[in-house]
């Protein structure tokens, strides 16, 4: 059985915002913020993307939180005292996009992550991946590395824009493993041992950055090279392979920090016959990843829904990188979000995914899988999990004040090109309004970006953005 595109996004939802690490923030830039989060702010003449209100053109914003949403004549009945009046203008106020921002820690100091994150902002996105490169062996061996680790993971901390930081390790050494983890060729240590050294080392690092730090991996150096297509690689490949992984997975699921596999360049089948294998010999070891904190294929994507529908019951999210075959993704019910390079508008990945000829979106799940699946895909805080009530990617009541503010030049309900090329602002669907994007053959403007919120606090903001002042109701 099957789920539509939108059907897939409407999962079950799980908390990704550290609500007590947003508050912490709030104070700490509270002095520095444009706009701070103290006064309450009435949000009027526009459209709210909003699935609790789909007609709302206002919205009242109070200590952080989103405290209403309805239509601007019903905002004296609600707001009493001093508040701050912000005109829209018709624009858009929509939930802000989840990113990912991969870079070499060496390149890294507390100025230049700052740097990277005000970007982050700039681009409408409020949350993101902070993905740092390092070497297991600089890890283990260099006090150095450890240290500007824990200089940066502070500097994404104390910064508005919330940072989920994740350990890419490279330089783990796919030695032959054993079936309890022990030794491998030649005295190294085994892939089990080596990993939970590197867990206790980044263990080290959690006060800092806030949370659990995620630890990435590349199935390449698990892999030994890059696998080919699922009926070339032998069935002794096959089963080192899943080894070796079973290896590292178990010690990073029992120590409840999540993992990030990067399976680019491999071949999806293989890739697939590996995961489920995997997942299988976890379950018998009962060392399965949290469900709160699953385990996300970074770059998986595949032209055949028999590939897609394999990973069916192995728990994984799948995170693309790059345009890909999102509709068959979401056809399959494989949780998957879309997180684009830091060049690149998150507007124009929504729009390639509504304009491919193939596996095609709508406006709204294309959209979805940059903001809702996203923040799913997140690990949650310790305390909350699956089926707690988070609002991280969604405007409503009780909701975190976390959005941002667009000039569109028109909004509809789009459907993709390869359907129907039909739209509607027909308001009897209920569905909330998002920007038209035109056709592949006359693609229409991009939205442009007035205001990124976090929290209630103003991080990224324009000229455009401020028609505002004090009212006293």
């Amino acid at each position: 059985m099957t789920r539509s595109e939108d059907e897939s996004t409407a999962m079950s939802s799980t908390p990704a915002g550290r609500q007590t690490d947003d508050a912490r923030s709030r104070e700490h830039h509270d002095d520095q913020a444009p706009r701070a989060a103290g006064v309450p702010r009435l949000l009027v003449d526009g459209t709210i993307h909003s699935t609790a209100e789909p007609y709302a053109e206002a919205m009242l914003v109070q200590d952080g939180l989103i405290s209403w949403i309805g239509a601007p004549e019903s905002a004296e009945h609600v707001i009493r005292g001093d508040h701050e009046r912000q005109e829209l203008d018709r624009g858009l106020v929509a939930p802000a996009f989840v990113g990912r921002v991969d870079s070499d820690l060496r390149a890294l100091n507390a100025s230049a992550v700052a740097t990277l994150l005000d970007e982050a902002a700039a681009h409408g996105q409020g949350a993101l991946r902070l993905v740092l490169d390092v070497t297991t062996a600089s890890l283990e061996g260099d006090p150095g590395t450890r240290t500007r680790l824990v200089e940066v993971l502070k500097a994404a901390y104390w910064h508005p824009v919330v940072a989920f930081p994740v350990v890419r390790l490279t330089g783990l050494a796919a030695d032959v493993p054993t079936s309890d983890g022990g030794a491998g060729q030649e005295g190294l240590p085994g892939p089990a041992q080596k990993i939970q050294r590197l867990i206790a080392l980044v263990e080290h690092c959690d006060d800092a950055a806030g949370a659990p730090v995620g630890i990435e991996l590349s199935l390449g150096e698990i892999s030994g090279g890059v696998l080919p297509a699922g009926s070339a690689v032998s069935p002794e490949t096959h089963e080192h392979i899943v080894d070796h992984l079973v290896e590292v997975s178990a010690p990073l699921a029992e120590a409840s920090r999540q993992m990030l596999l990067d399976v680019a360049g491999h071949a999806p089948d293989a890739v697939a016959a590996v995961v489920v294998d995997t997942r299988r010999r976890l379950q018998e070891r009962r060392t399965t990843p949290r469900p709160d904190r699953p385990t996300v294929l970074v770059d998986f994507d595949s032209a055949r829904r028999a590939d897609w529908e394999a990973l069916v019951g192995t728990a994984h999210h799948v995170l693309m990188r790059a345009p890909g075959h999102l509709g068959l993704a979401l056809s399959a019910g494989i949780p998957t979000s879309v997180a684009p390079g830091a060049d690149v508008d998150p507007w124009a990945m929504v729009a390639t995914h509504v304009h491919r000829s193939e596996a095609a979106v709508s406006v709204r799940a294309a959209f979805n899988a940059q903001t809702r699946a996203a923040h799913r895909s997140l690990p949650a805080p310790d305390g909350l999990g699956p089926g707690t009530a988070g609002l991280a990617a969604q405007l409503a009541p009780g909701a975190v004040a976390t959005y941002t503010v667009w000039e569109v030049e028109s909004l509809a309900v789009q459907t993709p090109d390869a359907r129907t090329a039909a739209w509607s602002t027909d308001a009897r669907a209920r569905t909330p309004l998002l920007p038209f994007l035109g056709t592949a053959a006359e693609p229409a403007a991009l939205p442009r970006l007035r205001a990124t919120v976090v929290s209630g606090v103003e991080v990224h903001g324009t000229a455009d953005a401020r028609h505002s002042g004090a009212q006293d109701s």
